[in-house]
């Protein structure tokens, strides 16, 4: 079995995936949702948009014939507000450029946490982060459960394209060797 820079591309995507669809106990888990996020929506970003990075820009092509909106209903919530314009009528290949640019750049484009009201105690529950571009309309609100969704979607579209062979069909054999063949952590190094 040879191991190939897409088994390691899966296998480090997966588990971030894994990790935001079954999170460790943690005190944090809104920040922890938060640094998942952003690492799937940075690293797939990257490799679905270069048309030379294996079957990723497959994913890339099929993201731009859905709107964003359409992308977020699929969540099932009817509770979350509605999104705002500036992202209602973007396919979510560019949203996810957007969400990928306000995270990666520094300029005019924030992250800024959103808070709940303080408890009797005084203590404030961080609920989720909003992120801003330089336009006053270019606000969008996610909370933890919403960048969870979205990182969990991204992440199963990404691993879905290199868990299927040349012929578009599922194959088995990629995903078991990038299981079996990717450690990732040092225990497993250590021990093999």
């Amino acid at each position: 079995m040879q191991i190939t820079r897409n088994h390691v591309e899966w296998a480090v995507v997966h588990r971030w995936r894994e990790l935001l669809d079954d999170p460790p106990d943690a005190e944090y888990d809104v920040t922890l949702q938060f640094a998942l996020f952003s690492s799937i929506i940075c690293w797939t970003t990257q490799r679905m948009r270069d048309p030379q990075d294996g079957p990723a820009p497959r994913v890339w092509s099929d993201l731009k014939k859905v709107k964003f909106a359409d992308t977020v209903a699929a969540f099932g919530s009817t509770a979350r507000p509605a999104l705002p314009a500036a992202f209602a009528n973007l396919n979510t290949a560019d949203a996810i450029i957007r969400l990928r640019d306000v995270m990666a750049h520094g300029d005019a484009r924030n992250v800024l946490p959103i808070n709940g009201e303080p408890n009797r105690r005084g203590e404030v529950q961080l609920l989720g982060f909003r992120f801003t571009w330089s336009s006053p309309e270019a606000i969008l609100d996610l909370d933890g459960e919403m960048m969870r969704s979205l990182g969990i979607a991204i992440a199963d579209k990404f691993c879905g394209a290199f868990g299927h062979g040349q012929s578009g069909s599922p194959d088995g054999h990629f995903v078991q060797e990038a299981r079996k063949g990717v450690l990732l952590n040092n225990r497993q190094a250590r021990a093999s």
